[in-house]
């Protein structure tokens, strides 16, 4: 064609004249369109690839989420499969504990009923004392282990309250617990005794509490007072720290 402003001949196809730049609106428009073309194709890959794109991502996606889940199935499986066997072990072991209580029982229980009715107490303490370390060992339904422990106090404090006067802090606090030990012991509401072994105890509470009105000279509401001090807040029995703690203001130890 022949440009329409230098006259100058080129190549329809053109969107401009070489020579000299004027637009060649045939040229152009065909050249637009081609333009056009090539960005809708273009679009139209891009799109593919995206979907495409996506389509592989979500699969990746979705096996480690697959994975992810298997993982805590099996996790959470063999979670269970352990408690289970904690417990069927567990179950084993107290089973096996319950079946050794029981011959323990069946064979000394005899003989501690034989002991207490010859009233060989201190020899009951030994007999325990031995077998501490049994297999099963459960002297803890036999009857009269309340009176027996009730004995051993009562034998600590003959033994401590024989050293109280040298001035020995521990045998001083301890002679003090053992007493109010003796004193509080029946109103330990799951402690059981028979009468006559209440009757015993009482003997020895008497004793005991004449040791604090004889010996340490106190009075009654001296000893209303020490017991605020020294026993648990519900009175039922005495607190170590708590008796060593009054011994030591009283005798300025």
């Amino acid at each position: 064609m022949k440009c329409k402003q230098c006259s100058a001949e080129f190549d329809d196809n053109l969107p401009q004249c070489p020579y000299c730049g004027a637009l060649n609106y045939i040229g152009a428009e065909q050249e637009y369109f081609e333009h056009l073309h090539n960005l809708n194709n273009e679009m139209a890959e891009m799109s593919n690839d995206s979907e495409e794109t996506y389509k592989s991502g979500f699969q990746k996606s979705m096996t480690i989420v697959i994975g992810i889940i298997g993982s805590l199935i099996l996790l959470i499986g063999l979670l269970i499969g352990l408690l289970f066997l904690y417990h069927n072990i567990e179950d084993k072991k107290n089973e096996e504990a319950y079946h050794a209580s029981r011959i323990w029982k069946n064979t000394y229980y005899e003989e501690l009923d034989a002991m207490y009715a010859q009233g060989n107490y201190d020899e009951i303490l030994r007999f325990l004392n031995d077998h501490v370390d049994d297999k099963g060992y459960y002297p803890y339904e036999w009857e009269h282990l309340d009176f027996i422990q009730a004995y051993e106090k009562y034998q600590n404090y003959l033994e401590d309250s024989a050293s109280f006067d040298s001035n020995n802090l521990t045998y001083m606090y301890w002679t003090l617990y053992d007493i109010l030990y003796m004193q509080t012991i029946v109103d330990q509401p799951y402690l059981v005794y028979t009468e006559e072994e209440l009757a015993q105890i009482a003997e020895w509470k008497k004793e005991t509490y004449a040791f604090l009105t004889d010996h340490m000279g106190m009075t009654e509401s001296e000893i209303e007072e020490m017991k605020k001090e020294t026993l648990s807040d519900d009175y039922t029995y005495p607190i170590a720290d708590k008796c060593k703690k009054y011994i030591k203001k009283r005798y300025n130890l």
